[in-house]
């Protein structure tokens, strides 16, 4: 069941006019049961997988009760990590199976390793780890309800898409029945529409330039690539920002609130700063669970500690992404930039008081922006010997081929589409900021942008994070 289909739209109808005169344990049972079945529309195993996983997770979790003593609650920490961790790298990394130099070692059929990777895993994986190292930690208490976990896991509308969700956010309000709120409720649809525009206006669009842009051929012309690099910014990151917008419309429809999972990262003036702003949840729980752990046992070694825990954190980044060379190399690329941020910090502070606040402030946003773009160049890249060959291109000629004349004005066009929809949400207000304002420019604003979304009855690209 895609997202971006009217058999979604009458699926999210059901359940929230059925949902609204239920209990509190008929909602989360009737929501879990609609989760269950947009996951198997999919594929039944990934419901099968799910549902197996998550109940072991939730019996493991229950041993890990605050009283238990501490050597059971660590080896059953340990054990719910483990468990985790190996069937998420098992199954992501399944396509090595698939391999011929892999079958060739081994000596068996490749015909007989095809295994299904299911819908949203990497997301679920780390959303149960928060909430097994949350309990571990006495943060939370764990829940004797299997149907409210299971539900925190498996809550579809953040089920493709994430954001990861933690436990202490959402359980405390899946302890409660939800009401119907009517602000809340134009919030979810505001939050949908502008989800739609981000991915099947801008995204889509954006996708189908850098398709074009990427083209064995135009490969030979640095400002091919670089424009490309450029479309491709400006997809993933509104392909992948709207998808969050709808995923937090929809759980706001029935009563949810989820996780704003980008706040402008492109306006970002250091990686740093691009990185609490870019996929907000996986950064934070690389934060919480990887980098802030490491660094604080490697805190005696000083600055090399945080160094360490820098390139640990990113290439774990690197490998949760996908399985070939380019994502580690992508993963080392921000390690890399972080670790240079670190090294600098001093030298940083004294240029930056010696400029004007305004130069200092472009110059440092342009060459984020444009470091985070080199990046893409290898997480695109579908093989590492392409993103040699798009570096190799970006050294050679820039001839503005007559292709390359005409893509750069939709480019600019929909990178300042991009960036005007980000200064607004950072306005007052934010994102609904719009409900501040005179009706008929609300009236005005879901014109324009349901017009735009005309395009939702063509084919739409396919969302770039649903491989991860």
């Amino acid at each position: 069941m895609q997202l971006l289909s009217f058999t979604y739209v009458a699926f999210v109808a059901v359940l929230f006019i059925a949902q609204l005169r239920l209990s509190r344990p008929g909602q989360n049972a009737l929501l879990l049961c609609g989760s269950l079945v947009f996951c198997a529309s999919w594929d039944y195993r990934s419901a099968l997988v799910l549902m197996v996983t998550t109940a072991i997770d939730f019996e493991l979790a229950k041993r890990l009760q605050w009283e238990e003593p501490e050597r059971k609650r660590r080896q059953m920490m340990w054990l719910s990590v483990a468990l985790n961790v190996s069937v998420l790298a098992f199954i992501k990394y399944a396509r090595l199976w698939n391999s011929p130099s892999f079958a060739g070692i081994v000596g068996v059929s490749r015909e007989t390793h095809s295994i299904i990777v299911p819908i949203g895993l990497s997301f679920y994986t780390l959303a149960r780890l928060t909430y097994t190292l949350d309990v571990f930690y006495r943060i939370l208490r764990p829940t004797r309800s299997l149907t409210e976990f299971a539900l925190f896991v498996a809550c579809f509308p953040q089920l493709v898409s994430g954001p990861i969700e933690r436990a202490v956010n959402i359980l405390p309000q899946l302890a409660k029945r939800r009401t119907f709120d009517q602000g809340k409720f134009h919030e979810g649809l505001w939050l949908i529409t502008l989800g739609l525009f981000k991915k099947v206006y801008i995204a889509d669009h954006c996708g189908i330039l850098t398709k074009h842009l990427f083209q064995s051929d135009a490969r030979t012309n640095g400002a091919a690539v670089l424009l490309g690099v450029y479309a491709y910014a400006i997809q993933i990151y509104c392909d992948f920002a709207g998808y969050s917008d709808i995923a937090r419309g929809t759980a706001r429809l029935f009563g949810i609130e989820v996780t704003q999972n980008f706040n402008a990262p492109y306006s970002s003036t250091n990686l740093s700063e691009y990185w609490k702003r870019w996929h907000i949840s996986l950064s934070s729980f690389l934060e919480d669970y990887v980098n802030g752990p490491v660094a604080m046992t490697l805190r005696k070694y000083g600055t090399v500690g945080i160094v360490i825990a820098i390139w640990i954190t990113f290439v774990i980044s690197g490998l949760w992404h996908g399985t070939g060379w380019t994502y580690l190399i992508w993963g080392c690329v921000h390690a890399f930039g972080l670790t240079a941020l670190a090294l600098s910090r001093k030298l940083r502070k004294r240029i930056k008081s010696t400029l004007p606040p305004r130069l200092w402030n472009t110059t440092a946003w342009f060459a984020t922006f444009h470091y985070v773009c080199f990046g893409y160049l290898f997480f695109r890249a579908p093989s590492l010997n392409d993103a040699l060959g798009s570096l190799h291109a970006l050294g050679r000629h820039f001839a503005f081929s007559p292709n390359v004349r005409h893509d750069w004005r939709p480019v600019l066009f929909f990178a300042s589409l991009s960036f005007l929809l980000d200064q607004l949400g950072q306005r007052r207000g934010g994102t609904f900021g719009i409900f501040q304002q005179r009706t008929w420019v609300r009236a005005v604003c879901y014109a324009i942008v349901l017009l735009c979304i005309i395009r939702l009855f063509a084919p739409s690209e396919v969302f770039i994070y649903a491989e991860f």
